[in-house]
């Protein structure tokens, strides 16, 4: 099973390299337990996969979040037409909590953006990200994966590849972030001959494309510079831009088209009201009697 267990990590690369991490992590642990071919697996070997986990005092959640690990790594090659055991069959409590990533906030942004500068290459740098990540609600790997040529700064855009599925797309930005990357561009064009957009600052990686670690580490830094003690990972701006354009009333298919999902149903988590934002919205549309 573990060159089934390797295509699957490799197809799941598009993924942060820590959830890619997980994936590998929880699939060996599979493997070693039911000790078979993906061919030869049935139900009786998840449940023994369970038990196993639930002797090593795993909580609920983390057990449930292993079963959706293999029921997904079943569905892929399901879908592939392998005779395998059928998904299905994989359980997982319906009390299983999935755990998302932060949205970032508008006045989080701000902050951001006030404390990183535009006046040195690097700042700028980091500056350009964090804008396009907000304005665009690209995935961190496709950020990562611009070329220069895929630039319209004419019209604030560009077409890029959209990770998951292969589909070509459109991605936006303001007025605003279009100044800091046209300034960007001239800084670079001047000091990097390189196809990529970004690239590294360090002796090693000068010249070479960007790495999802990289702008993770941006991030971090910019929080910390900002006072921002919340967690934000790169994934928070896409789940922001989703939040603020459900906010300002955009419909779900605009939402599902900026994002990239091919099935609506991923879109839908944007659409999801917490008590606060239920709550802030409702009073809205309330209006004062008499």
């Amino acid at each position: 099973m573990k060159a089934q267990i390797d295509q699957y990590i490799d197809y799941k690369g598009t993924y942060t390299s820590r959830a890619v991490f997980e994936y590998a992590r929880i699939l060996k642990r599979f493997e070693e337990i039911v000790k078979k071919d993906i061919t030869e697996i049935g139900p009786q070997d998840i449940s023994k996969f369970t038990k196993e986990l639930k002797k090593a005092r795993l909580s609920g959640n983390s057990v449930a979040f292993n079963l959706v690990i293999v029921r997904n790594f079943f569905e892929f090659y399901q879908k592939q037409g392998w005779k395998i055991l059928n998904p299905n069959f994989i359980k997982v409590d319906r009390n299983f909590v999935v755990k998302s990533h932060n949205a970032i906030k508008p006045e989080e942004l701000e902050r951001m953006n006030k404390i990183v500068g535009d006046d040195n290459y690097i700042d700028l740098q980091k500056k350009v990200a964090i804008n396009l990540l907000w304005d665009t609600g690209v995935r961190v790997s496709e950020l990562c994966d611009l070329n220069v040529v895929q630039l319209d700064l004419d019209n604030c855009r560009a077409n890029i590849k959209t990770k998951k599925v292969g589909d070509s797309r459109y991605i936006f930005w303001s007025p605003e972030t279009n100044n800091l990357l046209s300034k960007y561009m001239t800084l670079r064009n001047s000091i990097d001959s390189s196809p990529y957009l970004f690239t590294g600052n360090a002796p090693h990686s000068r010249g070479r494309r960007i790495t999802t670690r990289s702008i993770q580490r941006w991030i971090a830094e910019s929080c910390k510079k900002a006072k921002i003690t919340r967690k934000i990972s790169p994934h928070s701006f896409r789940h922001g831009w989703g939040h603020d354009k459900r906010d300002k009333g955009a419909p779900l298919a605009f939402i599902q088209k900026g994002l990239g999902h091919r099935n609506p149903i991923s879109t839908f988590v944007y659409m999801k009201y917490h008590d606060k934002d239920f709550e802030k919205t409702a009073k809205k549309y309330l209006k004062k009697r008499g």
